[in-house]
């Protein structure tokens, strides 16, 4: 069944080929042998797309020309302000052109680009800031209103403000230089470090992962290759694209402070000429309007954006022919989104993926067919992605040349993994042993040796001696029609360690019946996986800032529910 996705990693990384690979004799990991060096090189090769649009913001479009002038201005100012190479310069705004530009700047003479979570709370950008030991932040006025509140006075880049502030120089009066060129300085090397991406922090406060030029380009690759692995599982769709001289676009829903923003849609888009249209915020109806007034043919998100899309779209009446690509990441897609994909978006060229922060975005890429008749699983390791499943004594339980069904925690290796989590040595020690990081996912590899995440290792239930995969039972609940959200967890139990919990949110406020519930996922799974008890509430399911479900809130409030009752 994976013979065609097998014969398409083949045929890309063949000596000559886009994706060719060496290997390194020194470590022996597998490299991408016509990488660009740094992503300076990568900036300044994309000059050759000029005066093209590169970015759509509200009413305004900034071409490939007009970003990097403006990123060379902004590079010569931070230089100015003493800013070395390894030194650190935060990012805190929305979705902006302004963002995408500083990540240039800001990379390009040498700098270590810190992408805050701009949805973050005061505390929390000060963390960031602080953890990282920013020399400067480039911030929006929102943003540096929240970080002011915490007495921070780092100097600040502030942008689409007129404002004039203390300890600020706004983007506006940068830009009034006349000097259009980066500075004249050698390109970073690519071992250097070029990016600080927090983690989401469910279980404790973020992590800073570090990432050297040579892995932010190993994982955009990474991703280049993914789509070009999907694209040739469709060859109608691919030779129509090949023979259009329209400029290809995206709609960009998804943060840049995230490797889905920033790896997957704002460098790739960088590197082909293509257009990104960004949105101030969310919005279903909006984002079908940008679709059609720009033209753009593919769209990525969480899977509930993606299902408001389809949504507004059958509300509206409104064709989605044009779209040829649409993605979800994030979290666990439900098959009937896929389903639902597959019908509304009739010239979609359908893939799924696995990825995270320290593996700089996508390391497992399936399409087509295999796709459809495997919709759960994440396809297989992109060929410079080696990927491992250990038991709890660290010992390999099962491997892509090893299909048993047996379950682990996956271990990954390759060039794309982040160095360290910054300033934590011990816990840079403890994720990657060896060369390998221990990705916290529990994951089994079936016969045709594709890679399955059953659930986080965290988020395992052991009831009775039985071990329980929160996300299988979340998933089986919200194949209901009904169901709108849920999350399982564990709780003690006198008698069998812990229980399985569920709490549920239903669609539009309907009236359902928890026994019921509990059926619908008796129909699908063992006796031992149907939660002892299910709770129905009517707010949303509390979520951070990455719109990732906090279950330790859950798990708090529903001990006290759960106690009561037993």
């Amino acid at each position: 069944m994976t013979k065609q996705l097998r014969q398409a990693f083949e045929t890309l990384t063949l000596d000559g080929m886009p994706f060719a690979i060496e290997t390194c004799q020194k470590n022996g990991l597998k490299h991408y042998s016509n990488r660009p060096k740094s992503l300076k090189e990568i900036f300044l090769a994309a000059r050759e797309h000029g005066d093209l649009p590169y970015m759509i913001y509200q009413n305004e479009s900034w071409s490939f020309t007009d970003t990097l002038e403006r990123a060379a201005k902004l590079a010569q100012f931070l230089v100015s302000e003493n800013v070395q190479p390894g030194d650190r310069v935060a990012i805190a705004m929305r979705n902006t052109p302004e963002w995408m530009t500083s990540f240039i700047a800001i990379t390009a003479i040498g700098g270590i680009a810190v992408a805050l979570n701009s949805w973050g709370s005061a505390a929390e950008l000060a963390y960031g800031i602080s953890d990282s030991a920013a020399k400067v932040i480039i911030a929006d006025e929102d943003r540096l209103k929240r970080i002011r509140e915490t007495g921070n006075t780092d100097l600040t880049v502030l942008c689409r403000s007129e404002e004039t502030t203390p300890h600020c120089v706004n983007w506006s009066v940068i830009q009034q230089q006349t000097q259009e060129e980066f500075p004249d300085q050698s390109p970073p090397d690519e071992h250097a470090p070029a990016l600080i991406m927090y983690t989401s922090g469910t279980t404790g406060a973020p992590k800073g992962a570090v990432s050297s030029h040579h892995a932010v380009i190993s994982g955009l690759m990474n991703v280049e290759m993914s789509g070009a692995v999907v694209a040739m599982q469709y060859p109608e769709i691919l030779e129509k694209m090949m023979n259009s001289s329209q400029q290809s676009g995206s709609l960009m829903t998804v943060p840049l402070f995230h490797v889905s923003g920033l790896h997957a849609s704002m460098l790739p888009a960088l590197r082909r000429g293509s257009k990104v249209a960004l949105m101030y915020k969310w919005d279903a109806h909006e984002a079908l309007n940008l679709i059609e007034k720009h033209n753009l043919q593919s769209i990525s998100g969480a899977p509930m954006v993606v299902e408001q899309l389809l949504n507004a779209a059958n509300q509206n009446s409104i064709s989605l022919e044009q779209l040829v690509s649409v993605a979800t990441g994030g979290q666990a897609q439900p098959a009937d989104l896929t389903r639902r994909i597959k019908e509304q978006v009739p010239n979609g060229m359908l893939g799924a993926g696995y990825g995270m922060t320290e593996a700089n975005s996508t390391i497992c890429s399936m399409a087509g067919e295999l796709y459809l008749n495997k919709p759960s699983s994440c396809g297989l390791p992109l060929p410079i992605v080696e990927i491992e499943l250990r038991d709890d004594d660290n010992d390999v339980v099962n491997s892509p040349l090893l299909s048993n069904g047996m379950r682990g925690e996956v271990f990954v290796r390759g060039a794309m993994l982040m160095s360290e989590y910054w300033q934590r040595p011990e816990e840079s020690a403890e994720a990657i042993v060896e060369g390998w990081y221990a990705t916290g996912d529990i994951g089994l590899i079936d016969e045709d040796g594709l890679l399955h995440i059953v659930d986080r290792k965290k988020d395992m239930v052991i009831r009775a001696g039985e071990n329980i995969y929160c996300t299988e039972v979340e998933l089986a609940l919200a194949s209901h029609p009904d169901i709108a959200e849920c999350c399982a967890f564990g709780l003690p139990h006198e008698a069998w360690g812990e229980q399985l919990v569920m709490v549920a949110v239903a669609k539009d406020d309907r009236q359902l019946d928890e026994q019921h519930l509990c059926q619908h996922i008796a129909n699908q799974l063992a006796a031992f996986k149907v939660p002892s008890q299910l709770f129905l509430q009517q707010q949303p399911l509390p979520r951070n800032s990455l719109n990732k479900v906090l279950k330790p809130v859950l798990k708090s409030e529903y001990s006290q529910k759960t106690s009561a009752i037993s």
